[in-house]
Order: structure tokens, then sequence, then C-alpha cells
């Protein structure tokens, strides 16, 4: 007796992800990854990394910015998925407030 195979249902749409979507969220990852290396490194200093810690840090902002740039240039295109686009823009936002807030907070503990 022959096996039917599993057929995945039938796509009403032709949409698929642009490739900004998949940019802005590889930039999401890579952003994360920044500030976690950064921190492990101040970590492993005892808080006396000094300034490549802070590169690492500005540079999760500058990736978070960049994943906002292109999830917003994403949503232009028509007939494409917009998830990933949301979730880069939305990510992004709060990786850029949440560094913002941590600046602001080392400057007023000073």
């Amino acid at each position: 007796m022959a096996r039917r195979r599993r057929r995945r249902g039938y796509q009403f749409t032709e949409t698929i992800n642009s490739k900004n979507n998949l940019v802005s969220m590889l930039m999401i990852l890579l952003s994360i990854t920044s500030f976690l290396i950064g921190v492990f490194h101040a970590y492993k200093k005892g808080g006396h990394a000094g300034g490549s810690s802070g590169l690492m840090g500005l540079g999760a902002i500058g990736l978070a910015g960049l994943a906002i740039y292109f999830g917003i240039k994403s949503l232009k295109y028509k007939e494409r998925r917009y998830g990933l686009s949301w979730m880069g823009i939305v990510l992004g936002a709060l990786i850029v407030l949440f560094m913002c807030g941590l600046v602001i907070w080392a400057l007023l503990t000073m």
C-alpha cells in the first residue's frame, strides 16, 4: 500500500519575506551579541574594561539603529510578509531605549 505524502496547505498568496526583513533580524542578532560580548568582557575585567566595552555598547546601538532602518525600509514593498519587519523595528527600538537608559543611569550614578 502506497503511503500518502503529507501536503502543505494551499498558499493563497505569493507573499515572501523581503531581503530587508532578514537583514533587519540579522542586525538585531548581531546587536544582542555585541552587547553580551561587551558585558562579558567588562565582567572578566572586573568592571575596569575601559573603552572596548563602551565601543561594543555603541556598536550595539548602531546595529539596532540599522535594524530599525532596514525594517522600515522593507515596509514599503507590496506582496511581502511584514512580521519580521515589525519584529526588527520593535526589538531595535527596545534595544536602543535600553542602551540609552543604561547610559543615562551610568551618568546619574557617577
